[in-house]
């Protein structure tokens, strides 16, 4: 079976291109903004990524058991509305004077909605190249976009993270709102990409898991139902 580049496939390179930077954005700001807002150690940055990794590995379990009953759709459009809510939080309530809750918050909602995809989005990219001969080419493809994601995250940051106050200067500055308006503006992209695709669109590509087992499943009884009436 060849399976061609259709919409539903192009998606699935879109966002595990951009959730990959919205993870490396977040992993990468971590540690200058943890240093200059509340000067903490190698040891107390770590413990933030240790909470990121908690977030990823049970948000993942939570989509594995709800995928039963539950579209990858519907995770990835809660995926890409945190992936809007996240960076807006930090935006505007992220100063270098800003209280340690105030900071775990924002990292919390800007953690979810790439720990909410990656499953998901696999699972729909599986779906649809099902049965191809070019499944390795595809898989392939998909994780130069997502190193080329997380690539890329790190150095949107270097390039927009903005002058830091100095020990000796007022910390009410905002952190890096140039970043935040960027990581912004691709998550507004990324909504209504899956939003047009995935809801909208019309398209016989098997985007929805369940519907195509119950077709599948009618099929079979229909076929055993007419083998019957023929005997």
């Amino acid at each position: 079976v060849k399976v061609s580049m259709t919409t539903p496939l192009l998606l699935c390179f879109l966002n595990i291109l951009c959730f990959n930077f919205f993870f490396g954005t977040l992993e990468a700001t971590t540690t200058p903004v943890t240093q200059t807002a509340f000067d903490w150690s190698p040891l107390q940055i770590s413990y933030v990524f240790m909470i990121l990794t908690l977030i990823a590995v049970s948000l993942s379990i939570v989509v594995i058991v709800l995928s039963k009953c539950v579209e990858d759709r519907v995770f990835l459009l809660i995926a890409c509305i945190f992936a809007i809510i996240g960076p807006m939080f930090a935006r505007f309530t992220y100063f270098y004077n800003m209280s340690i809750p105030t900071f775990i918050t924002g990292i919390i909602a800007w953690a979810v909605p790439a720990s909410l995809a990656f499953a998901s989005n696999r699972s729909l990219f599986s779906r649809l190249i099902e049965g191809s001969h070019q499944q390795g080419f595809y898989s392939s493809l998909l994780s130069v976009l997502a190193s080329l994601g997380g690539i890329i995250g790190p150095n949107w940051v270097g390039l927009t993270i903005g002058s830091k106050p100095n020990e000796n200067e007022d910390k009410h500055v905002r952190v890096a709102p140039v970043m935040y308006t960027g990581i912004l503006v691709v998550s507004v992209i990324v909504l209504v990409a899956n939003v047009m695709v995935l809801f909208i669109i019309p398209t016989e590509q098997p985007i929805l898991a369940h519907a195509s087992k119950n077709t599948e499943q009618d099929e079979l009884e229909e076929g055993l139902l007419c083998e019957t009436n023929d005997e």
